[in-house]
């Protein structure tokens, strides 16, 4: 939620401010993400692309996503682990000037940190990790259509990026950096480098929403469509909501596809916190972002926090 980001930076500075000094600089402190989806640990990547990250969901075409899992399977068969391991980065600091470090006395001082922050996004290494996470996360959300097939990403992927290879195509990396922002992936080991490089942090704090990650057509249609509700069964829903696809009405038609891309991102969702890798114990059963942000906050407190 972006407007949340503002009204923590907000209320930092109303908590915390000098009279006589300028707003500190927060940006790279409170940062804007979905938490559960993305890369925690840059080792993730030593074994390619999950398979399972091909999965047919609804919208893809299963012959190309079948033969995408057996491409992207092929590359990793008979290849040396160490090709697949991160090069020289695992999980360093990116920025090598320690931004923290500096003072915060002036507004000069503070548009000076600002710029250094921005320049740590520009580094080489910042970008190919940032590169690497949104491939291998993207794998998991993006379509394996006829169109798409050229750009899903592959494990072969992300060797080209450790190895400073150009990706396949421009519209690859435009597309992933796409999912990417739609889907608010946040990849911990990049956004906060310097805090892995120490270990994790000393605390975390958190109220985990109970959310099931799955589609619930009722409260979906409450508000869109009320009379959905009023289907005797669910099977009988099913069948009103597939004739929304045929109506002759437009807001009908358009409901329909918000549904359908609501559905396949609900799936995709699901898909990744059960498969990608990154949990191991609140990954069973029907998924919950408590559970899973329980585990999250055991991945990211270091060893004597």
């Amino acid at each position: 939620n972006p407007l949340a980001v503002e009204l923590c930076k907000t209320a930092l500075w109303l908590g915390a401010l000098e009279p006589g000094k300028p707003l500190s600089f927060l940006d790279a402190h409170i940062r804007l993400g979905n938490g559960l989806v993305g890369v925690v640990n840059a080792k993730i990547f030593n074994n390619g692309i999950p398979d399972e990250a091909y999965k047919i969901l609804d919208g893809d075409d299963k012959y190309v996503a079948t033969r995408l899992k057996k491409m992207s399977k092929a590359e990793k068969t008979g290849v040396t682990r160490s090709l697949f391991e991160t090069s020289e980065f695992s999980n360093g600091k990116i920025c090598i000037e320690d931004i923290e470090a500096l003072p915060e006395d002036t507004l000069d001082d503070v548009l000076r940190k600002k710029e250094l922050w921005l320049a740590c996004q520009r580094d080489p290494q910042f970008i190919k990790e940032l590169t690497k996470s949104n491939l291998f996360t993207a794998a998991f959300y993006i379509e394996k259509t006829v169109g798409n097939e050229s750009i899903v990403p592959l494990s072969s992927d992300l060797r080209r990026v450790d190895q400073n290879i150009a990706l396949r195509s421009k519209e690859q990396l435009k597309r992933i950096n796409e999912l990417s922002k739609e889907n608010s992936f946040f990849h911990w080991y990049i956004e906060f480098s310097d805090i892995f490089a120490d270990g994790g942090f000393d605390c975390v704090l958190g109220n985990p929403p109970w959310e099931s990650i799955k589609l619930k057509e009722e409260e979906f249609f409450a508000y869109r469509k009320p009379e959905m509700l009023m289907a005797s069964t669910a099977s009988n829903r099913k069948k009103l909501i597939q004739a929304l696809k045929e109506s002759e009405d437009e807001y009908d038609r358009s409901l329909f596809n918000e549904y359908l891309n609501m559905k396949r991102w609900y799936a995709s969702y699901s898909n990744f916190c059960s498969k990608s890798g990154r949990y191991s114990l609140a990954n069973h059963g029907e998924l919950n972002t408590y559970a899973l942000l329980v585990e999250l906050a055991m991945q990211i407190t270091k060893a004597t926090g």
